[in-house]
């Protein structure tokens, strides 16, 4: 004889009901933490494309050298915002300058025709000038509007010590802002390298921030 028998058919009901909503719920747990991309990857033929017109992104810029960009294909990534009609190209671009020794790691966007590059503003302190290395970008919906969030390093040299500096960099999708993002100081000062190790450490850490430091961390700043 089972439990389930030693029942009345209308504790049974109750029994199979709330077994049935503890896997709902458990369900819903575990696609709610699950990271979903919202983006998806260009073809090579967009690729190209963009390739080709990124660097006038990068032309006559009063914070940035004079003269011709060259922009590394090696160190660069590009991936599509998201799935909408309106979606941006996201291109994470290593680009120096002729008769010049700096080297920068910046964020453009381009229109989903693939026009227009913006190149997405950084405060004066985070202009690094000597980067050496752009890591492999992470994409994720961090303040929750649907839209692909970039994350990814930099190595640039260290005022404290012989061997280069690795610090996190982030921007926000914002619709409001020029380029569709933003740069988000206060989140980019916050995490630490290890959290730019996957979309799910990433996400945990933006949201432990937001508890900690309030939910406007995910959130583009006025000026």
């Amino acid at each position: 004889m089972t439990f389930m028998s030693t029942l009345p058919p209308n504790g049974r009901a109750s029994v199979l009901t709330a077994c049935i909503t503890s896997l709902l719920v458990a369900s819903s747990a575990a696609s709610a933490v699950r990271p979903v991309p919202t983006g998806q990857e260009p073809s090579a033929k967009d690729i190209s494309i963009a390739s080709n017109i990124l660097p006038s992104a990068f032309e006559n810029r009063d914070d940035m050298p004079e003269g011709r960009p060259s922009i590394s294909t090696k160190g660069s990534f590009f991936r599509w915002s998201s799935t909408q009609p309106n979606k941006l190209m996201l291109v994470v671009a290593k680009v120096s300058f002729l008769r010049s020794a700096n080297s920068y790691c910046r964020l453009v966007t381009l229109s989903s025709g693939l026009h227009n590059p913006k190149l997405i503003a950084v405060p004066s302190q985070a202009n690094y000038d000597d980067c050496a290395r752009a890591s492999k970008p992470i994409y994720a919906d961090l303040n929750g509007d649907e839209i692909e969030d970039v994350a990814y390093e930099v190595d640039v040299r260290s005022n404290r010590y012989p061997e280069d500096a690795t610090v996190p960099v982030i921007y926000l999708s914002d619709g409001a802002a020029e380029g569709g993002y933003c740069y988000a100081a206060e989140l980019s000062n916050s995490v630490e390298p290890k959290d730019l190790s996957n979309v799910k450490a990433l996400r945990s850490r933006a949201q432990n921030e937001a508890e900690r430091l309030g939910r406007g961390v995910l959130q583009c700043k006025r000026p």
